[in-house]
C-alpha cells in the first residue's frame, strides 16, 4: 500500500507512533451566552475535611465566581474554562508531574509503571486469608484483636446495659455464640471489614497520591528511537501486565469461593464486593486485549468476561459503542440531564436489546447465557451456594463499575447530525480525558479515553492526552463518588461542558435544555 494512500486514509501501522489524528475545527466563534456555573471556584481549604461525595464536592467547588462582564470577563472565563486554582487535581497543568511523580516514573520505567495494579490483587490474599494473618502476627506479639477488645471494653464499662445490647446484635450479625469472648468477636470483625479495604485504597488514597504525584499526558519517545525489535520486546512486557491481572484475578475468585463456604453471610458480601472491585479493573484489561490484533489475546479477553458474567461485551462495545459513540443512539453515552442510575438501566437493556436485532451467529449469543451460567453451577458444585453468590455477586458489581465508568467518559457530549440518520466523524471532542498518573497506573491509562475512540488499535502504553479535547476535574475515582449524588454532578459538569462548548464555539456538549432523566 503507497504511503499517499495510508496518509489519505489515515491509517497508521502499528508500530508508529499512536499521536492523536489531527483534525481541524472551524475557528472558535465567541457568542454571548449566560455566565456559567463554574465548577472548581470556591473554598481553597476545604480539601481535607473528609474525603467521600461531600469532600469531592468540597474540592471541586460550586460557588459562582464574577467573570465581569464585557470582551475582558469572557476572556476571563476562557482561560478559567477547563481549570481552577481552587482544586487541587489541578494545581498542576496538563501533562506536568510533581518532582515525586518525575521520580516514581524515572525509577518504575515501562511496564513497571503498573506494577501497583498488580501489587493491589496481591493485597487481597491476607486480607481474605486474615485468619491466618492474625495468628501470625499474634505468635510474634502484636494481638490486634485483642487490642481492639481492650479499647472497646473499657468504652463499654461506662454503658455496660448499651455494650451488652450492641453485643447481641453484633454476634447475630457474624453468626456467633453470644458467650464469643470480646477478641473472637473482633477478630471476626476486621475479617469481615478487611476485604473492603483495596475500596478505601482506590477510592482515597489513589485520588490523593494523585493530587502528589501529579498529571502525565502519556508521551512515549521509547517507540520512535528504538528499533521494530526493541518495539516488538517493549509490547511483550505490556501485554505481560495485562495477562498477569487477568490470571490472578481468576485465581482470587476462586480462592475467594473456597474461602465463603466458612464465612458468615455478612462477610461473604464484602468478599463480593471487593471482588467487584477487581472485576471493575479487569474490565479494562479485557477491553484492551479484545481490541488487540492478536488471536490469543481476544481468546483470553473472551475467557475473562465470561468471569464477569458479561461476556456480550465484547460485541456491544464495539459494534454498537465505537460505531455510535456520542449520538443518541448509543446506550453506552450519557446524554446531558442524565443521572447515572437512569444511565446504568438503559445501558444493561437496550445494549442487550439491539445485539439481538444484529445478525450475530446464534451459537455466540446462545454462550453469553451459557458460558456464565456454567460456571456458575460449577462454582455451587465446588463451593456451595456461597461460592457460587461470590461470583454472581462480585459479576454484579463490576458491571455496575463499568457502567459508571462509561457514564463519566462520554457524559453530556454529542456529534453533529448530518441528515438521513448520519453523524459527523468521532473526533477528539466527544470523548471525556484525564492524566492524573498514579489513577491510570491502576487502570492501564483508562483515562487516555479520546485517544482510543481515534484509533481503537493503539495499545495503552502508548496512549496520549488530548490536550485540547475535553478534561475531567479529577480523577476517576473522585469523579465516580461525584456521580453517585446526580445535583452535585450536574452541577459540575453541566458547566464543564458550557465551558468546553464555548471553547469550541459551540455543539460540543449536549442540549444546554435537556431535563433531568
Amino acid at each position: 500500500m503507497s504511503s499517499s494512500f495510508q496518509k489519505s486514509r489515515q491509517v497508521r501501522s502499528p508500530q508508529a507512533s499512536c499521536a492523536p489524528l489531527r483534525r481541524k475545527y472551524p475557528p472558535t466563534v465567541l457568542r454571548r451566552r449566560p455566565t456559567p456555573r463554574p465548577l472548581l471556584s470556591g473554598r481553597r481549604k476545604q480539601v481535607g475535611r473528609g474525603v467521600g461525595v461531600v469532600g469531592v464536592s468540597m474540592a471541586l467547588g460550586i460557588n459562582r465566581p464574577d467573570f465581569g462582564s464585557g470582551r475582558g470577563g469572557r476572556r476571563r472565563m476562557r482561560r478559567n474554562a477547563l481549570s481552577s486554582p481552587s482544586n487541587p487535581w489541578e494545581k498542576l497543568q496538563l501533562g506536568q508531574l510533581s518532582m515525586l511523580g518525575r521520580w516514581y516514573k524515572a525509577v518504575a520505567r515501562g511496564p513497571l509503571a503498573f506494577v501497583p495494579m498488580i501489587v493491589s490483587q496481591l493485597a487481597f490474599i491476607p486480607l481474605l486469608y486474615s485468619y491466618l494473618t492474625f495468628n501470625y502476627m499474634e505468635s510474634v506479639g502484636f494481638n490486634i484483636p485483642k487490642m481492639f477488645a481492650a479499647v472497646f471494653s473499657s468504652l463499654g464499662a461506662l454503658s455496660p446495659k448499651m455494650a451488652l445490647s450492641l453485643k447481641h446484635g453484633v454476634t447475630w450479625l457474624l453468626e456467633l455464640p453470644l458467650e464469643s469472648s470480646s477478641e473472637a468477636i473482633w477478630k471476626v470483625i476486621l475479617q469481615t471489614v478487611l476485604p473492603l479495604v483495596p475500596i478505601l485504597y482506590f477510592i482515597v488514597v489513589v485520588p490523593f497520591v494523585d493530587i502528589l504525584m501529579g498529571r502525565d499526558s502519556g508521551q512515549k519517545v521509547s517507540s520512535r528511537t528504538q528499533g521494530k525489535a526493541g518495539e516488538e520486546e517493549e509490547t511483550e512486557e505490556y501485554r505481560l501486565v495485562l495477562w498477569a491481572f487477568g490470571s490472578i484475578y481468576v485465581a482470587l475468585l476462586l480462592m475467594s469461593a473456597g474461602a465463603a463456604a466458612s464465612l458468615p453471610i455478612l462477610s461473604v458480601l464484602t468478599v463480593t464486593v471487593g471482588m467487584g472491585f477487581y472485576g471493575s479493573i479487569l474490565f479494562a484489561v479485557s477491553h484492551e486485549l479484545m481490541h488487540s490484533n492478536r488471536a490469543s489475546d481476544k481468546a483470553f479477553s473472551l475467557f475473562l468476561l465470561s468471569f464477569l458474567s458479561y461476556l456480550h461485551y465484547d460485541k456491544s462495545h464495539k459494534l454498537i459503542h465505537h460505531v455510535r459513540v456520542a449520538t443518541p443512539d448509543d446506550p453506552a453515552t450519557g446524554r446531558r440531564g442524565q443521572n447515572v442510575y437512569s444511565f446504568i438501566y438503559r445501558s444493561v437493556v437496550e445494549n442487550w436489546a439491539i445485539l439481538q436485532t444484529m445478525p450475530i451467529n446464534k451459537w455466540t449469543k446462545a454462550s453469553w447465557v451459557a458460558a456464565p451460567s456454567t460456571i456458575a453451577a460449577a462454582f455451587w458444585l465446588l463451593f456451595g451456594l456461597k461460592g457460587a453468590a461470590v461470583y454472581l455477586g462480585s459479576s454484579l458489581v463490576s458491571v455496575l463499575m463499568l457502567e459508571i465508568v462509561n457514564y463519566i467518559e462520554h457524559y453530556g457530549l454529542e456529534r453533529k447530525p448530518l441528515g438521513n440518520g448520519r453523524y459527523e466523524q468521532v473526533s477528539r471532542a466527544h470523548s471525556w480525558n484525564a492524566d492524573w498518573f498514579f489513577t491510570n497506573c491502576h487502570i492501564i491509562n483508562l483515562q487516555l479515553h479520546g485517544e482510543h475512540h481515534l484509533d481503537s488499535k493503539c495499545p495503552y502504553n502508548k496512549l496520549e492526552n488530548i490536550k485540547d479535547g475535553p478534561q475531567l476535574p479529577a480523577p476517576y475515582p473522585a469523579m465516580i463518588l461525584l456521580s453517585l449524588v446526580p445535583p452535585l454532578w450536574f452541577r459540575v459538569m453541566d458547566a464543564r461542558l458550557d465551558q468546553f462548548s464555548a471553547e469550541q464555539g459551540g455543539g460540543a456538549g449536549g442540549d444546554a435544555g435537556a431535563s433531568a432523566m
